[in-house]
C-alpha cells in the first residue's frame, strides 16, 4: 500500500515538473520572439532615419533613428530583467469601525 502511494506521488511530481519545464520553454520562446521582433523594428526605424537624414531631413531622420535605437536598447534591457511574479498576500481586512460619537438612542 505504501509503495503504491509512493509511486503515485512520484508520478504526480514527475508530471508537475514536466508541466513546469514546458511552461519555462514557452516563456523563453516568447521572450526570444519579442527580442527578434524588437530588433527588426528597431533596425527598420534606424534605416528609415538614416535614409531621411541622407535625403536632407536631418531632424526628422534623427528623431526616427533615435527612436529606433531607443527601442532596440529597451527591448534588450527588458529581456535581461528578471520576471517578477506579483506577491499575493492575505487580503486586507476592512475594519468596520463604528463612529465613536454615537451614544445610542437620542434622549430628550
Amino acid at each position: 500500500m505504501a509503495e503504491a502511494e509512493q509511486q503515485h506521488r512520484h508520478a504526480l511530481e514527475r508530471e508537475s515538473l514536466e508541466c513546469q519545464n514546458a511552461e519555462r520553454a514557452r516563456i523563453h520562446g516568447e521572450v526570444t520572439l519579442g527580442q527578434v521582433l524588437g530588433f527588426v523594428i528597431a533596425m527598420f526605424a534606424i534605416r528609415c532615419g538614416t535614409y531621411a537624414a541622407v535625403r536632407g531631413a536631418h531632424w526628422p531622420g534623427a528623431i526616427i533613428g533615435g527612436g529606433g535605437l531607443t527601442g532596440l536598447v529597451v527591448a534588450f534591457i527588458k529581456a535581461r530583467q528578471p520576471h517578477r511574479q506579483p506577491v499575493v498576500g492575505p487580503p486586507e481586512r476592512a475594519e468596520s469601525a463604528q463612529p465613536s460619537d454615537v451614544s445610542g438612542p437620542a434622549s430628550s
